[in-house]
């Protein structure tokens, strides 16, 4: 005997539509002969649509324009966030016809779904989500690994089939290499290892400075007495934490993708994160090495660590590569700027801690050295160098700004500024 297909409670993700509400015939309305007091209403109602005619036509000429409230936050809405492009969304066994990301709508003030992401060939993935309205907190079961789930404090309205939500939730549903087969993450971190492992030599004119030690974000330096053989390198990072965190394996972290870096695309591309880290190696004319500075602190500090982002996307061989049409600077220009962000990032610790501090890059050389502008609360705090792993004030202003760095000789400033 056949079964009903649909005697199974409700999703707590659905559409609010039309469809929930109670059907009337309109004919039925229209033939009814109206009332006295219908009748009456009808004429006080010409009345009052007359003068907001007028209303609308003075507003237009000598009054303001309306007011226009922003959508308000909906806090029955749920923005469901990856970082792959493609896949398939079920929510409680039953697939989404929406791609990612998405809006999911929900009844009632509590809920709890199971929501799974189907995304070959990654492992698909299931978060168990309860969602409570009235105390704004969303949880996710401690055993879903691949779930991040909060409320978000800045909303931003987002259209759905043209309906406008404003969602104060969000779930991330995340892909690692550890969601892959065994042959495609060796595959991924040979492809990347090789990608981003990059060494650059420089020479190190006689009385410029050189690094000699770095304890985050002290680095002291002297002058090289004779030319020296400098080199800088990249490595992936492990940082404390990559180690920490789920959404990560080993260096390469999940980023999501978020609305309003969702463009058009070829092919289906995942989004991660990886961190690098910069040494500066120097050595004299025989090849002795006078110095070797990690740029990582030890082992009660963070490392110093650059982050790049990247899509990565199939071949039609089935191998992954790093896709070249994706909404993030190209990779080979993100390698090459990562010799000068290290050094924003020390300037930005070694003057301030405040988030209203910020860092201009004004030339940027690569491993010849930048010239940097530092403000705090929009106010300059002077102009920097970093060059062959120094930090160095480049005017008065950066000297009073923080006198233990030492003062950029003329030569080097005009060496950072013609190159």
């Amino acid at each position: 005997m056949a079964e009903d297909e649909d005697d199974s409670a409700p999703s707590p993700f659905a559409d609010q539509s039309g469809e929930d509400l109670p059907l009337v015939e309109l004919e039925t309305i229209l033939n009814r002969p109206p009332s006295r007091r219908k009748r009456l209403a009808a004429r006080v109602g010409l009345v009052l649509a007359a003068a907001a005619a007028v209303l609308v036509l003075l507003r237009g000429s000598i009054l303001p324009p309306w007011p226009t409230a922003p959508p308000s936050p909906d806090p029955n809405t749920l923005l469901v966030l990856s970082n792959v492009n493609y896949g398939t969304v079920s929510i409680n066994g039953k697939k989404q016809p929406w791609p990612l990301p998405l809006l999911m709508p929900m009844r009632g003030k509590t809920s709890a779904a199971d929501i799974t992401l189907s995304a070959p060939p990654f492992h698909a993935i299931s978060c168990h989500v309860h969602l409570d309205a009235v105390a704004l907190s969303i949880t996710v079961s401690a055993a879903d690994r691949n779930c991040s789930a909060l409320p978000v404090s800045s909303v931003v309205p987002l259209a759905r089939s043209g309906v406008v939500h404003t969602p104060i939730f969000r779930l991330f549903l995340f892909l690692t290499p550890g969601d892959l087969p065994a042959g495609q993450q060796d595959q991924v971190t040979a492809l990347l290892t090789q990608a981003l492992t990059t060494r650059q030599e420089v020479t190190v004119p006689a009385f410029s400075y050189f690094a000699t030690g770095f304890h985050a974000p002290t680095i002291t330096s002297q002058h090289a007495s004779a030319p020296l053989r400098a080199t800088a390198s990249l490595a992936l990072a492990i940082s404390a934490e990559h180690l920490a965190a789920s959404s990560c394996v080993r260096f390469i972290c999940a980023q999501p993708i978020e609305p309003v870096t969702v463009v058009p695309a070829s092919g289906q591309q995942w989004s991660v994160r990886v961190g690098v880290t910069l040494r500066w190696s120097f050595s004299d004319p025989s090849g002795a090495v006078v110095s070797d500075v990690p740029y990582w602190g030890d082992a009660s500090s963070d490392p110093v660590e650059n982050t790049m982002s990247l899509f990565l996307t199939r071949t039609a061989a089935g191998d992954w590569t790093i896709s070249q049409n994706a909404p993030v600077a190209h990779v080979s220009f993100q390698v090459q700027a990562t010799f000068c962000s290290v050094g924003v990032i020390i300037l930005q610790q070694t003057l301030t801690s405040d988030a209203s501090a910020s860092i201009v890059t004004r030339n940027d050389r690569g491993v010849q050295g930048c010239e940097l502008q530092a403000f705090v609360n929009g106010t300059s705090q002077g102009t920097f160098l970093w060059r062959f792993g120094v930090l160095l004030a480049a005017d008065a202003k950066a000297h009073a700004t923080y006198p233990p760095l030492p003062v950029a000789p003329p030569e080097e400033i005009a060496a950072v500024e013609r190159i």
